[in-house]
């Protein structure tokens, strides 16, 4: 004898009862005083413009530029020489 299919019964739904929240009091804000007048400040005072800064001596003219220029020179001399032969 074959023993009787098994009957699945749908899990109890138990509703949660949460407690209810406490009543929040408000205290009474305390009544706005009157905002004082705006007085203006005074003003500070402008500053002079800065002076314009000392002219700066022309870099094409110092010694660190001709020694650069020079080897620059002489390096793409070089590679074109060496491109002939």
């Amino acid at each position: 004898m074959e023993p009787p299919p098994r009957v699945e019964r749908p899990a109890r739904v138990v509703p949660v009862r949460l407690p209810k929240p406490a009543p929040t009091v408000k205290k009474p804000s305390p009544r706005p005083k009157p905002t004082p007048s705006a007085t203006p400040e005074p003003r500070a005072p402008r500053v002079a413009a800065v002076a314009t800064p000392p002219k700066r001596d022309n870099p094409l003219k110092s010694v660190l530029f001709m020694v650069v220029l020079s080897t620059v020179i002489a390096s793409a001399a070089a590679v074109a020489f060496t491109r002939i032969r």
